[in-house]
């Protein structure tokens, strides 16, 4: 059939009989140009060819343009992976012009590759005179949006706390994240963590994190202000209710706990001067896990980051875009995070902070591109206003003829709901200005719950000897320093392979600190250290 369209003109027949009929204007939203043309690609090109055949069959005029998505992570990350590289210095080193033309060359390669298997899917386009997103009519036309969108007073700069990752040096948004495909099973350290009260000799806050590289940003600990407190004999407070069989002397509303000073963890570091830790109230603080006391690090999570807005909190962005630790956090700073594990830990235990180290496995974001575990940092974005926008959107949406048509109302709600528009994001060192909201929500993990509450060492049972772990996520948990090859500066040109070499693996839920963020988890019995 395809050979007798071909000898035909079978397809420009029709375009000619059609010419001068009623305009159907159909735009395609282009398929990336990544890797050849999957199944899922094939049912929706057939629908797309579908809507076409009927309206020429009906004497419209089509378009026919075909488009290739060829910009972004989609494809620069495929090409990384053809070159062996693993970080942007890798890139920077190899020569950006190079790179992007190595990007190029990927793209031309699989577009063909997408052109013939549509082709023999029998899809009738202009092919040939398809449109590629990274030529300069596309961006002059994106830049001509943006100063249109500037001249209106839409655009702005503010911050962010968002999913990162290190490797690639970009944020997900949560459109990118969806999906439990998403996450994996991971094993990280499970550490409670005593942070001294100021005025109160002997007595300690007690909290639980799975991101031992967050406690020197630590600026605050949350409560829950009408769940119960109590302080055990040893003088360490925790919530009640996670510690059914604890024994304690006294007990308190949150409420009272609300305003007290405590010693931060690291306070000795340049980072934390000024810096007056104390109790903040939290309605989402859960009890069915952990302590029931959150250690709030507004640079490194969405929840924190807001709750530095509503109690005017200090905001410290300890990591850069590689996930390395920053100059103010003293021997730490160079570090990735997965590599400051053993010295925070060892720095707690010899200043009698830890109270107990050992490892959880729950599920944590990776990111979807190349299975990096994310970790959350403060970036500086550009956000285009949508409060004059909405009202527009809203009667534009009326207007329209959705199929089905309960689509209407869905479209409706989230033009109702939706905030500022994200665009570009650079790195942000230091922030003062506050974030963004996420949810939080889990069951609690089995460490937070084995006979009673973790003791402190002068109770005898802080883990022993150490053992030897496994790194978080794999080879890191934040950077790929460590496993970063040799530059590559004369690296030949890439080979790249016929077959996808996308997603892999199967997807899991959650967000920075394991334990409060997580729907699952299972500690090991075994010492972290």
């Amino acid at each position: 059939m395809l050979a007798r369209w071909d000898e035909e003109g079978t397809f420009a027949q029709l375009r000619e009989q059609n010419r001068g009929g009623p305009i159907f204007s159909f735009m395609d939203g282009p398929i990336t140009a990544n890797g050849p043309a999957g199944v899922h690609h094939g049912i929706g090109r057939t629908l797309k060819d579908v809507f076409q055949r009927y309206k020429a069959s009906r004497g419209h005029e089509l378009r026919y343009q075909n488009g290739f998505d060829s910009q972004g992570l989609h494809v620069e990350v495929q090409v990384e992976k053809a070159l062996g590289f693993n970080s942007k210095r890798e890139i920077e080193e190899y020569g950006l012009a190079r790179f992007a033309r190595d990007c190029r060359d990927f793209v031309a390669k699989f577009s063909g590759v997408q052109t013939a298997q549509s082709k023999r899917l029998g899809m009738w386009m202009d092919w040939g005179n398809d449109y590629f997103t990274f030529s300069d009519t596309n961006i002059e036309y994106i830049w001509r949006f943006l100063k249109a969108v500037e001249e209106k007073g839409w655009l702005y700069k503010g911050h962010r706390s968002t999913q990162w990752c290190p490797r690639c040096g970009t944020s997900l948004s949560k459109h990118e994240q969806a999906g439990e495909e998403n996450y994996e099973e991971l094993e990280h350290p499970s550490l409670f963590v005593r942070f001294p009260l100021r005025g109160r000799a002997g007595e300690s806050l007690v909290i639980w994190t799975t991101t031992p590289w967050t406690l020197p940003a630590n600026v605050a600990a949350a409560v829950k202000p009408d769940a119960e407190y109590g302080r055990n004999d040893v003088g360490e407070w925790v919530a009640v209710e996670p510690y059914p069989d604890e024994h304690f002397e006294k007990r308190v509303r949150g409420s009272e706990l609300v305003g007290l000073e405590y010693d931060g963890p690291f306070d000795a570091f340049p980072a934390q001067e000024g810096v007056v830790h104390r109790v903040i109230p939290w309605d989402e603080v859960s009890l069915d896990e952990g302590t029931g006391i959150v250690h709030i690090a507004p640079g490194c999570g969405a929840e924190d980051f807001e709750l530095a807005r509503l109690h005017d909190l200090p905001v410290l962005a300890p990591i850069d875009e590689s996930g390395v630790l920053l100059p103010g956090y003293s021997d730490l700073e160079g570090k990735t995070t997965d590599e400051v594990v053993d010295p925070v830990i060892e720095s707690l235990r010899e200043r009698g902070l830890l109270v107990e180290a050992t490892s959880v496995v729950h599920r944590y974001p990776v990111c979807w591109r190349c299975r990096t575990p994310l970790v959350f940092r403060v970036v500086d974005d550009w956000f285009i206003s949508a409060e004059e926008i909405r009202q527009p959107m809203l009667d534009g949406n009326a207007t329209v003829e959705w199929t089905p048509p309960q689509y209407k109302k869905r479209m409706d709600d989230w033009l109702r709901n939706m905030g500022d528009w994200c665009g570009a994001s650079t790195s942000s060192r230091s922030c003062t200005a506050r974030g963004s909201t996420a949810s939080s929500s889990a069951a609690r993990s089995a460490a937070a719950r084995r006979s009673g509450f973790p003791r402190s060492a002068t109770r005898g049972s802080t883990p022993a000897s150490s053992t030897s772990r496994r790194s978080a996520g794999g080879t890191r948990s934040g950077s790929p320093a460590a496993t970063r090859p040799a530059p590559r500066r004369g690296s030949p040109a890439p080979t790249f392979p016929t077959t996808p070499i996308g997603r892999s693996g199967s997807r899991p839920t959650g967000s920075r600190r394991g334990g409060r963020r997580f729907a699952s988890g299972s500690t090991r019995s075994a010492s972290w250290r």
